[in-house]
């Protein structure tokens, strides 16, 4: 997945950030690559392609004039937001019914 280059260029202002961010990439991105989900496949794209795009939609949400504002800590927390949104999507059934025992 490849960042937008405006939130890119947030982040790699905090190295220790960078480094957050690039390894959450790098463990959700595998779970994405199948795109099959077990509950509500039918309701939307989990793939890639959807964080990507709605990293694209967060990016082009924020105005010019703000963007002078935000921090390295502002363009993970966008980031990482977008990688989580669906990660409960991707459980499995096994995984479902291990959370539905507590």
């Amino acid at each position: 997945m490849h960042l937008p280059p405006r939130i890119e260029n947030l982040i790699s202002q905090d190295h220790a950030l960078n480094a957050v961010v690039l390894k959450a990439l790098a463990i959700v991105g595998p779970w994405t690559l199948d795109n099959r989900t077990v509950f509500f496949h039918e309701y939307t794209d989990h793939s890639l392609k959807h964080l990507t795009e709605v990293l694209l939609t967060a990016e082009g949400l924020i105005s010019d004039e703000s963007w002078p504002h935000l921090t390295a800590e502002d363009g993970a927390v966008i980031t990482l937001s977008v990688l989580l949104h669906d990660c409960a999507l991707h459980i499995s059934e096994d995984g479902f019914f291990f959370l539905n025992r507590w």
